[in-house]
């Protein structure tokens, strides 16, 4: 019998006829599960019905799944046509282990004609227990997530928050996608804040840095465990060597373009960097008000990036009705301050923005 993974308590499982004796086996290792058994029972059935289910099973629960059939060929590819779904098909330990330590994969797919029940508990137990490395892996799958489409993700800036107690205001906003920080020297924009990195351990930090000589506030930000770090076309900065640094310290790259640049002068860079970010509003203060021609802005820019894994934030601006306008045109990143801290209730203000192209 398998033991329960720390933390993970169910599991969902499917074949067709062709998996299903491995399925009853497999079935047997998970005593220690919440086992979703979305069938078959034994009787002919169509693979991609089964993948269907239990992917359903996956993404509502949130939790992981395994699909059996004859090769594990088919499921795989039926499963990887869902939203949300990374399904590995591994034929040993070590393709177990790498596909969750480098893929994040969340649906685990096998042969039943062709892997032996002894195996396949020795991948099934391996797949378990290893766990996301991110770092460099995230950006690649991040990239994966933007080829699907259709995933709003919404960054909460701490400009708007109560600085006095970051680490309430940050578990106020917990369900958001990234913390986003703003870091200013008083030189490229008029205000100082935040030109020492706080120490953010709760969730991934997006750091913004509305600084003239970005090159050492990067090295900084990537010491202190940034997930993300943006900087601005405009400042005093060599693109490839920022986006070199970045890389190699396993964040996210982004450049950021002001109001009165066009946006065009970042298409050069679009082969560097991991996203763009448009700025709604003129950079440095909260609360101002949105930018009309941005979402035209962000139109050209997702024509040029074309079939690019390159995400598009607009940041500044943002409520519900200015994110609609926005995602219409292509973002696929919200960046908010002043709606999220302003609202009663945050985690509703972030599913708004979240789902504003929707409403």
């Amino acid at each position: 019998m398998i033991p329960c993974v720390f933390g993970m308590t169910k599991i969902a499982i499917g074949s067709d006829h062709g998996g299903y004796a491995l399925k009853e086996s497999l079935k047997k290792e998970l005593k220690g599960y919440d086992v979703i058994d979305v069938g078959c029972n034994g009787e002919q059935v169509d693979y991609p019905k089964i993948a269907s289910k239990l992917c359903d099973v996956v993404i509502r629960e949130n939790i992981r799944g395994i699909l059996i059939c004859g090769t594990g060929i088919g499921m795989s590819i039926a499963a990887n046509k869902i939203h949300g779904i990374r399904a590995a098909l591994c034929y040993d330990e070590h393709t177990a282990k790498m596909s969750r330590e480098h893929n994040n994969s969340n649906v685990l797919c096998l042969g039943g004609r062709v892997t032996k029940e002894e195996d396949a508990r020795k991948i099934l137990k391996t797949w378990l227990y290893s766990s996301f490395e991110g770092g460099r892996h995230y950006r690649r799958h991040l990239q994966i997530e933007r080829m699907e489409g259709g995933h709003i993700k919404v960054y909460a800036s701490m400009l708007g928050s109560d600085h006095s107690r970051l680490e309430e205001e940050i578990t106020s906003v917990a369900s958001c996608d990234m913390i986003h920080i703003d870091m200013m020297d008083g030189i490229f924009v008029e205000e100082k804040i935040f030109e020492v990195f706080p120490s953010l351990k709760a969730m991934p930090v997006d750091v913004h840095l509305m600084v003239q000589n970005p090159q050492p506030y990067i090295e900084n930000a990537l010491k202190n465990g940034a997930h993300a770090v943006t900087f601005h076309i405009e400042s005093d900065v060599d693109v490839k060597k920022a986006a070199d640094t970045i890389f190699s310290g396993g964040a996210l790259c982004g450049i950021a373009v002001n109001p009165e640049t066009r946006v065009e002068d970042v298409f050069p860079y679009l082969d560097y960097v991991d996203f763009v970010v448009v700025m709604g509003v003129h950079p440095g203060k909260c609360g101002q008000k949105f930018i009309e021609t941005v979402p035209e802005k962000v139109k050209r820019l997702r024509k040029e990036i074309g079939s690019r894994p390159v995400g598009i934030a607009v940041d500044g601006g943002m409520n519900p009705k200015t994110a609609k306008l926005v995602i219409d045109a292509g973002a696929d990143i919200i960046i908010s301050s002043t709606y999220i801290f302003s609202s009663a209730d945050r985690k509703k203000a972030i599913e708004e923005l979240r789902r504003a192209s929707v409403n």
